[in-house]
């Protein structure tokens, strides 16, 4: 999985969100998770900024809210 810039970043949220609404929670979540931690540990200002409260309150939820 390739992690970049915040459209990258976004992008491979938003698919993670399909991969759970199309039968693969745990699979989704998993992405979700390494999508956070490469988030910090690259420091990419925009996704720690608009992207990773995101993340961290869909990871929060007990049953995540798929739109």
């Amino acid at each position: 999985m390739e992690y970049g810039d915040f459209s990258d970043n976004l992008e491979i949220f938003l698919n993670a969100q399909y991969t759970m609404k199309t039968g693969s929670l745990k699979d989704g979540l998993q992405i979700i998770e390494a999508l956070r931690r490469r988030i910090i540990a690259s420091g990419e200002i925009k996704s720690n900024r608009w992207l990773l409260p995101v993340l961290d309150v869909f990871l929060s939820q007990d049953e995540p809210v798929l739109s």
